[in-house]
């Protein structure tokens, strides 16, 4: 079983609607036979008395470590407006941990593309 890392926007939105958000892309990556390494379940994330102590370096610091231990990466749409998504893409791209594919995504990233859309409207 290939194991993905979700990379997707954090910073800058609210607490609920990315934790949703990459709770659906877990669902979805799950149910097509990934096993996917969630940042928003990290203990940093998870508990924002720890981000505050640690700090955004030491976060994304992590992150990129448990990155390194995937095979695959997933880029949620939106990503390229993450200053720690684009990051973990350069470091993906240079330690050749690949995206997944489109054909294994198709229907996923509609179905987010949309979810995203509708957060969008929202804000």
């Amino acid at each position: 079983m290939k194991k993905v890392y979700l990379s997707g926007q954090i910073s800058g939105l609210p607490r609920e609607q990315y934790m949703k958000y990459f709770a659906e892309a877990e669902r979805l990556l799950t149910k097509e036979g990934f096993k996917v390494v969630n940042p928003t379940r990290f203990f940093m994330c998870k508990y924002e008395c720890v981000y505050r102590l640690l700090g955004y370096r030491l976060t994304l610091l992590y992150d990129l470590w448990r990155l390194m231990r995937c095979d695959l990466i997933y880029k949620l749409p939106g990503w390229k407006q993450s200053r720690g998504a684009n990051i973990e893409s350069c470091v993906a791209y240079h330690f050749k941990i690949w995206p997944v594919t489109k054909q294994d995504t198709a229907k996923l990233d509609k179905k987010l593309a949309k979810l995203q859309e509708k957060w969008q409207n929202k804000i």
